[in-house]
This record gives structure tokens, C-alpha cells and sequence, in this order.
């Protein structure tokens, strides 16, 4: 698995556009182990993958969180909350 210790050295980009969310991967190079473990199959070609997310109109992007863990991109999107309710207000009416 990609991040483990696989011998495998990667490099990971997350780009944030106005309204898109492009995910981009490319793995650089395969490395021998150094245990010489010899692999007889790669089950991820190399080369570059591209991702691309629509966000919906309440994604905070200023609170867009992005970690890899063992090969696993996790992307976090926090919601705005909604605005608050306006509440009815009273007015008090003088007769006089």
C-alpha cells in the first residue's frame, strides 16, 4: 500500500479552485526495498491521477482540512453553518 513501508515514494497536491476541488496524485519513482524484496506484481500503475469534486455553496473552503495516512487521502469540508432566523420583532404602539 502507498506510505507504507513498500520501498514506493510518492508526491501528493491538492489544488483548491473557486468552485471545483481537483485532486492530483503523481508517484515519482519505485524504489527497491531495503529488506530486497523482490515484487511480482504492482497492483497501482505509476503515473498521475486527476479527481475533480463540485462543492456546494455552503463548503467552508477556508476550513478545507487534507491528510494522508497509509495511502489514504482523507479531504475534510466543513459546512457554513445556515444564517440564524430572523425573529419576529416587537414594536411597541403608542396611542395617544
Amino acid at each position: 500500500m502507498e506510505g507504507s513501508n513498500t520501498g514506493h515514494t510518492s508526491k501528493r497536491s491538492v489544488k483548491m479552485c473557486r468552485d471545483k476541488f481537483p485532486l492530483k496524485k503523481t508517484r515519482l519513482a519505485l524504489e527497491e526495498a531495503t529488506n530486497q524484496t523482490k515484487y511480482l506484481r504492482i497492483e497501482r500503475p505509476s503515473g498521475k491521477f486527476l479527481r475533480k469534486f463540485t462543492l456546494p455553496n455552503n463548503a467552508n473552503v477556508d476550513g478545507i482540512l487534507v491528510s494522508c495516512t497509509d495511502g489514504i487521502l482523507t479531504v475534510t469540508v466543513p459546512k457554513i453553518p445556515p444564517p440564524e432566523p430572523h425573529k419576529p420583532k416587537t414594536i411597541e404602539v403608542k396611542v395617544g
